[in-house]
């Protein structure tokens, strides 16, 4: 947008009598002063302001000095004007942005600023407390601050650390660079985070994200999690009695707590051998996806999922896994990775569905290749040896601590039945 001839000449105006009240100050208000002016002229008309500009051009720059610039926004009024206030602050590589915001706060908005070697920060409010030194902005206000706050950092090697209160906080991405935010109930809204430390605390405000790459802790304390992908090799997270939903994790190490929330995973995969996974919950537990790294002889499972009296759902499971629940459902699909399989259950079903090319060896004179599906009432007498002619087909290791009311095995369906089926639907309806 064009800036206007005569506001260009007032803003020179009162920035000349500020200067010759902070002489300290002079060069650097001088110089950005000018900058900002001249970048916001019209090309059309360029030549006329710039002239006005020329003596502070050329004035030179004092370094270590707190800069501390207005921009104006090129807007009708000088009033108009004042009310879109910027400031602008110079960095290098390691920089950090340090904010404080009263419990009361709207919040803040984090974006990734065109400018890798510098951070803006934008309010309508004059509350702001700004500060720069020794390459850290300091931002704070009071409890009149009554508007959003928006800050644009570096993308790379620029940390970020937000306390605030009730208000939002959204950060867009950080490549190479710490992310800490802390609220008392504000939502906090993560894009793509790459760093080696990730945490965040909201004390009951829900979190969702995109992609959190590094160590990574959340703690929501009953705040609702909605994670796309978890990266790291340390991952802990706890949603004290919140839901919690994650697309994937990949990690070394993998640490769920839920004090009753429902979690539903779609891909839990450790990335070393040995890895550990542990998911405890007193809530339902439902996974897409579990591909645990090749486990050795002897070697613990690195998948362990306690559900207190919740249902666990794993709808498939590759690798070694160990579950537990007391009086919930268990309902696993077994693939032809799959390893081991160990099951703590006290009371409640245990579902199994194993691969479409594995025969169930039932009781019955049922050929087992046409065997689809074999019900085992616990409470009866010999379940032990009816189930132990089904297992002893497998390929994976199957363990059953405690009694489970009744264990239901299942045939998968392979792409040939899905097709028959489809095929006898079709000539149903001719």
């Amino acid at each position: 947008m064009a800036l206007p001839k005569h506001f260009a000449r007032q803003a020179i105006t009162r920035w000349q009598r500020v200067l010759a009240q902070l002489p300290a100050l002079s060069a650097v208000a001088a110089q950005h002063c000018a900058s900002i002016s001249i970048a916001q002229c019209d090309q059309a008309n360029d030549r006329a302001q710039t002239s006005l500009l020329g003596p502070l051009l050329s004035a030179p720059v004092v370094p270590g000095h707190t800069q501390f610039v207005r921009q104006f926004s090129g807007q009708a009024t000088e009033q108009q004007a004042e009310a879109q206030a910027s400031w602008h602050f110079p960095v290098a590589v390691g920089s950090k942005l340090l904010v404080n915001l009263p419990p009361e706060a709207p919040g803040i908005s984090v974006g990734v600023n065109s400018d890798p070697e510098a951070v803006t920060v934008q309010c309508r409010s004059d509350s702001l407390q700004l500060d720069s030194q020794e390459n850290t902005i300091h931002i704070s206000a009071g409890d009149e601050l009554k508007d959003l706050i928006q800050v644009w950092v570096p993308e790379r090697f620029c940390t970020v650390e937000v306390k605030g209160g009730l208000g939002s906080v959204s950060v867009a991405n950080i490549n190479q660079g710490d992310l800490q935010v802390e609220t008392t109930g504000g939502a906090v809204d993560l894009g793509k985070i790459r760093s080696e430390h990730v945490t965040v605390t909201t004390r009951g405000g829900p979190l969702q994200a995109k992609l959190l790459s590094g160590s990574i802790t959340l703690d929501t304390q009953g705040g609702v999690l909605s994670l796309g992908q978890l990266m790291g090799n340390q991952v802990t997270v706890d949603s004290g009695g919140g839901d919690c939903r994650i697309r994937s994790v990949y990690a070394e190490s993998f640490d769920l707590k839920s004090d009753g929330g429902k979690i539903h995973i779609e891909v839990l995969r450790p990335e070393f051998q040995g890895g550990n996974i542990h998911i405890e919950t007193l809530g339902s537990f439902g996974l897409l996806s579990a591909e645990p790294a090749k486990t050795s002889a002897g070697l613990e499972p690195n998948v362990r999922i306690e559900a207190g009296t919740g249902d666990i759902r794993v709808d498939k499971l590759d690798g070694a896994a160990r579950l537990r629940t007391s009086g919930g459902d268990v309902t696993i699909q077994l693939t032809e990775k799959t390893e081991l399989l160990e099951l703590h259950m006290e009371g409640g079903d245990l579902t199994l569905s194993v691969p479409p090319s594995q025969s169930l060896q039932g009781p019955s004179s049922t050929p087992s290749s046409q065997q689809r599906e074999v019900v085992i009432d616990c409470q009866s007498s010999g379940f032990k040896d009816v189930l132990a002619s089904i297992i002893g087909s497998w390929r994976c290791g199957f363990i059953l601590n405690g009694l489970p009311k009744r264990i239901i095995v299942k045939k998968g369906r392979g792409w040939m039945d899905a097709l028959q089926e489809r095929l006898s639907e079709a000539s149903r309806t001719q």
